[in-house]
């Protein structure tokens, strides 16, 4: 299965209940822009916290629906597919898509980048429908992004770490409260995974547990994302970091 979350799964980067219709879906799949809106003038805003070290930092993130259309940059493969351009707050691009087996994202495109980038291959967020009401499990490629180095002499670089999360649905029928207010009807998607690291000779190599929690609101997308990455050694420490929907509008 072609695989990737809403917000780290987008970020993600990477995640079906009763389906609402939207106003304005258009000939777009109505299931999919229930879980994940693809409609150009949506806007999402959310309060990020970071936990390391036993402090907290917390800070602002947004994301937006800026349009759809079709973009040549990514390759014949999408040469006739329209795909809604969204817009993350650190000024990253990301390229989505559906069809009637899933909701794809097909590329990115950061701020030091000309044009968009392809993924190598289209990357799962939600599947079908049909699919999560069958138990589905789908596996996607990730990164560590909560574990670091105590001491700031020691190179350290978490993109070169690769792992994959095992998916799967994992409430239905949830009532959510957030910032953004209480919402019901939510799915929950949860993935699992592990980390190898070689911290050094005495202490060896670990194995860092990988936990990612959505919850998505039926005609509102994505409210609450948490990631844990548990980790306490001398020289490398792990974290959590979370997203929580503050306010939205089209």
């Amino acid at each position: 299965m072609r695989t990737e979350s809403a917000l780290l799964r987008l970020l993600a980067t990477p995640i079906l209940g009763s389906v609402l219709l939207l106003a304005g879906c258009g000939q777009h799949d109505v299931e999919f822009d229930t879980w994940l809106p693809l409609e150009a003038g949506w806007h999402w805003e959310y309060q990020r916290t970071d936990a390391l070290d036993g402090k907290r930092k917390v800070s602002r993130f947004v994301i937006d629906n800026l349009e759809r259309r079709q973009i040549e940059e990514l390759g014949e493969e999408y040469a006739n597919q329209e795909v809604t351009v969204r817009r993350t707050s650190d000024g990253t691009d990301y390229y989505l898509y559906a069809d009637q087996t899933g909701l794809y994202r097909a590329g990115t495109r950061n701020l030091i980048e000309y044009n968009p980038r392809a993924d190598v291959e289209p990357r799962l967020v939600i599947p079908a429908a049909d699919e999560l009401d069958g138990g589905i499990t789908w596996n996607q490629p990730s990164r560590p992004y909560m574990i670091h180095s105590t001491k700031s002499h020691l190179g350290w670089n978490s993109a070169g770490m690769n792992l994959n999360l095992a998916w799967e649905v994992a409430g239905r029928g949830e009532t959510i409260t957030v910032a953004a207010g209480t919402f019901e009807n939510c799915l929950r998607l949860e993935g699992r995974g592990t980390v190898g690291l070689y911290a050094d000779p005495r202490t060896g190599y670990q194995e860092v547990p990988v936990l990612q929690t959505e919850w998505y609101a039926p005609g509102v997308g994505l409210i609450r994302l948490v990631r844990s990455e548990p980790l306490e050694m001398e020289l490398f420490r792990g974290g959590e970091v979370s997203f929580e929907l503050v306010s939205y509008h089209r």
